[in-house]
């Protein structure tokens, strides 16, 4: 059965920093500024803000620092482009990426291996 009334038309210039999508939806003004919340990833933002993401390789090296002991205000030093709440944030990241890919494989397995017997 089709929708009723006409396609949703979703602005080209409006695009989602994270993802970049245009699938965003309006969610509000703060301090005069149209917010929109981006239907992918669910991230809020700014129309025209401009957001600073780190290269992989920062990640992956002040990820590889902190599982050899270093503190976060000490990678932050290090890696002049990076503050203590970078570092938290991709450490929390990678934990939630290795968690999902655990749970996908034990899916997979505990699925196959109830097909098998």
């Amino acid at each position: 059965m089709r929708k009723r009334g006409r396609p949703r038309k979703y602005p080209e210039k409006i695009r989602c920093p994270e993802c970049g999508s245009n699938w965003c939806k309006k969610f509000g003004k703060n301090t005069g500024k149209q917010r929109y919340k981006c239907n992918e990833c669910g991230r809020l933002f700014y129309e025209g803000a401009k957001y600073h993401k780190h290269p992989e390789k920062i990640k992956l090296l002040s990820l590889k620092m902190y599982s050899e002991g270093m503190s976060k205000s000490a990678i932050s030093v290090v890696l002049v482009q990076t503050n203590p709440q970078d570092i938290k944030s991709f450490i929390i990241m990678a934990i939630f990426s290795f968690l999902r890919f655990y749970y996908v494989a034990w899916l997979l397995f505990f699925y196959f291996h109830i097909i098998i017997l």
